[in-house]
């Protein structure tokens, strides 16, 4: 998965951007245009790469990375999202349901759903005008499309050319990635758009399985202890006094954040209190600015600095102190 991935070249020429980072904020920006929010759950060093092609009525990416990450955000206004796993390792949750095979998601750009993704993801996806996207169905004969498109808020898609969709992105975003638009003009904005709309379309009208996304009980019950949980981070609550807060057993709540997340409460706000810290203290270092750990780390709810110290190791690899000096860790 990685090499496939790892063969595009290195490029970055305004409309095109592929570019490969070890910073999980730094990856995020990339996302030109989104608001994305991503936190890192599973342990290691953040390996991500994202390739993304600006066009006037779309933007179109393809994301590899290697750990668990929790994504939040939205994309511009007027857009919808229309995603595509190529390889993935595990499974991923949304909306309190493990997604389980390689399943197609359909959504509204500014309402997108949050999501945990596999340890291992290699995943497409395109950002369209909503209008735009709705006019090319019309014009192309897919009213059952167009339909669809004008109320989508999130569906889950089965494909019955999944494979064949994979396997044509893969290819044409490589060619893509090997030519210059001014040097081949078998390529152009036009070109591109008016391809890959076609492939969509086509791809959306066979489906074989959609399904309304949601978020489930169990997900709203564990949004808001962890609502509650981030709003006391001063005197920070047990989970027992969360649930009781909740009028639910201890029990329950944490399978609420299992179903939800793969995860326990735990485990999710823990992982998102020290991403905080990581951020803050990259951003100390980015712009020369004098901080102490052990405040920024109190600002988070971690109050004994040698329990936080370890927990900080243990999720990122390398020390507080390494992360501010930009001394990575052997």
């Amino acid at each position: 998965m990685e090499e496939d991935f790892s063969e595009l070249p290195w490029e970055d020429k305004g409309w095109l951007i592929n570019r490969q980072t070890t910073d999980l904020h730094e990856h995020a920006r990339f996302y030109d245009r989104w608001d994305m929010e991503i936190v890192q759950l599973s342990a290691g060093r953040f390996t991500g790469r994202l390739f993304r092609i600006d066009c006037p009525h779309m933007q179109i990416f393809r994301e590899y990375s290697n750990l668990t990450l929790l994504k939040t955000g939205n994309s511009w206004a007027g857009s919808v999202i229309f995603s595509l796993p190529i390889h993935a390792a595990g499974s991923g949750w949304m909306c309190g349901a493990e997604l389980k095979d390689k399943v197609s998601l359909l959504e509204d750009g500014t309402l997108l759903n949050e999501m945990v993704t596999p340890s291992h993801l290699d995943v497409v996806f395109i950002a369209l005008d909503r209008n735009w996207f709705m006019a090319q169905a019309l014009e192309r004969g897919f009213t059952q499309v167009a339909h669809a498109l004008q109320f989508t808020h999130s569906f889950s898609l089965q494909l019955t050319q999944q494979a064949c969709l994979s396997a044509f992105f893969e290819r044409f975003l490589s060619d893509i990635c090997r030519n210059d638009l001014k040097e081949a003009p078998q390529f152009n904005f036009a070109a591109i758009e008016n391809l890959v709309a076609a492939q969509l379309l086509h791809a959306l009208s066979d489906a074989y399985r959609v399904a309304h996304i949601k978020d489930t009980e169990r997900k709203r019950i564990a949004d808001a202890a962890r609502q509650i949980f981030l709003q006391n981070l001063c005197e920070p609550l047990g989970f027992g006094d969360i649930a009781r807060q909740l009028g639910i057993s201890r029990r329950h709540l944490h399978n609420c954040f299992m179903s939800s997340f793969g995860v326990s409460g735990y485990q999710l706000l823990q992982a998102m209190r020290l991403n905080k810290v990581r951020f803050e203290l990259l951003m100390s270092r980015k712009n020369n600015r004098r901080v102490s750990i052990g405040d920024v780390a109190s600002e988070w709810g971690f109050w004994h600095q040698s329990r936080f110290a370890a927990d900080y190791v243990q999720i990122f690899y390398e020390l507080p102190s390494q992360t501010l000096n930009g001394k990575t860790a052997p």
